[in-house]
Order: C-alpha cells, then sequence, then structure tokens
C-alpha cells in the first residue's frame, strides 16, 4: 500500500492540521487551491500547502483521443492549443505542476511577510451535462461565479465586457 503525495509533503515539513486530496480533473489545483483559502478563512488552519499535478499515461492518452477531445492541429504544433480561440478544436495533453503557500493575513503579519495577494473568494459546481463540454445554458458556471463574488463579498460589474463603450451618435469625443 502506497502512501498519499498530502502524507509525504505532512511527513516531510512536520505539518498538522487537517490534510486532504482532492480529484477533479483538469481543475485539481484550482480546487485544492481554493480549498485550502476556505480553510484559512474558517480558522482550521493558518498556514496550507496547496497545489495540483498531472500526468498522464498511454491509456489516458488513447482515451482522450477516442472521445475525440484532443486537437487535430498535430502538423502545426504552434497552433494546437488555443483554449480560448473561438476556432479551437481540441485540447492538447501535457504535464505539469504548481503549488501554492497560502497564509492568513494574521499569519503573514505575524511574521513581517509582504503580502502579495488575495484570494478573496471561491466557489465549485458541477452542471452534471457532459464529460469534457460545459452545459450551454452556463448556468452552473454562472452559479460558480456568484458563489465566489459573494464569498468575496464582492458585487459583479454591471458589465461582463471589456469592449469599450461606443460614442453616442453625432459625437464627436475620440475614442482611445
Amino acid at each position: 500500500m502506497g502512501i498519499s503525495s498530502a502524507a509525504e509533503v505532512c511527513l516531510e515539513l512536520g505539518a498538522r492540521g487537517p490534510s486532504a486530496e482532492m480529484v477533479a480533473a483538469c481543475a485539481t489545483g484550482t480546487v485544492c487551491v481554493g480549498e485550502a483559502a476556505r480553510w484559512i478563512r474558517e480558522g482550521r488552519a493558518d498556514v496550507v500547502v496547496a497545489g495540483g499535478m498531472d500526468a498522464f499515461d498511454r491509456l489516458e492518452l488513447a482515451a482522450a483521443a477516442r472521445a475525440r477531445v484532443l486537437s487535430r492541429r498535430t502538423g502545426d504544433p504552434t497552433t494546437a492549443s488555443r483554449p480560448f480561440d473561438k476556432d479551437r478544436d481540441g485540447f492538447v495533453m501535457g504535464a505539469g505542476a504548481g503549488v501554492l503557500v497560502l497564509e492568513s493575513a494574521a499569519h503573514a503579519r505575524r511574521r513581517g511577510a509582504e503580502v502579495h495577494a488575495e484570494l478573496a473568494g471561491y466557489a465549485s459546481t458541477t452542471d452534471a451535462h457532459h464529460l469534457t463540454a460545459p452545459s450551454p445554458d452556463g448556468a452552473q458556471a454562472e452559479r460558480a461565479m456568484r458563489t465566489a463574488l459573494e464569498a468575496a463579498r464582492a458585487t459583479p460589474p454591471t458589465s461582463a465586457t471589456s469592449t469599450p463603450t461606443a460614442p453616442a451618435p453625432g459625437s464627436t469625443t475620440p475614442r482611445s
């Protein structure tokens, strides 16, 4: 029987308190960091090591290919990975990892640390629609964003676009 990665980190660091390993496919790192922030906010921990990693084998690569979720731009690797492009045709599998050390503001102040960022809100939902495609209505994505904003005690912007507002008809005001 093997030992978990979380247990290995706890043993190496002498860390005590809550410990968990979570799996959420490609969102695992985000879920782990979000839950770590929740533990801190709830007072369950002052410092949490959180992150995610992904590695795959031939079986997982074959399963992704069979599910037709991989980019088919194999002859042009520079254009294969385009996750936010309207003309994307799938994703490119890769292995990697990222780990953050999160701490409460009080703990950071006690040790005189410079605060670089604050994770103000987090939420997670599942839309139970498809293994790899989001529900077209976007209801659960919207719910997650609203819940994260509530957790951060923030209000959503009145406009959800970064496009500048067009000048009123007949206006001579130049647009930047």
